[in-house]
């Protein structure tokens, strides 16, 4: 497995660890777990959150989602906001 899977996958496990032990709210949970991966640019925050929707699979993050009471199209569209704007 390489590291990106890897990461992955512990981000995966991290997330539903976190929904059962943390008092925040899910959404921001789940906002904070997706973004933490790079936080370092918008641009790999969303490259991070695209490879974790391919790694659990559409079905599973889904599953994920509905645990979590999260929309995921709202937290896709939410990284890709926070992508730098590109001059002309």
């Amino acid at each position: 497995m390489d590291s990106k899977n890897r990461a992955m996958a512990q981000l995966g496990a991290a997330v539903e660890q976190l929904v059962q032990a943390d008092p925040r709210p899910a959404a921001v949970i789940a906002r904070e777990a997706w973004t933490d991966i790079e936080p370092d640019s918008a641009r790999r925050q969303l490259s991070a959150v695209r490879a974790g929707r391919r790694w659990l699979g559409a079905e599973r993050a889904q599953q994920l989602a509905d645990a979590l009471e999260v929309d995921l199209e709202e937290l896709y569209a939410s990284v890709e906001r926070k992508k730098p704007n590109r001059g002309p």
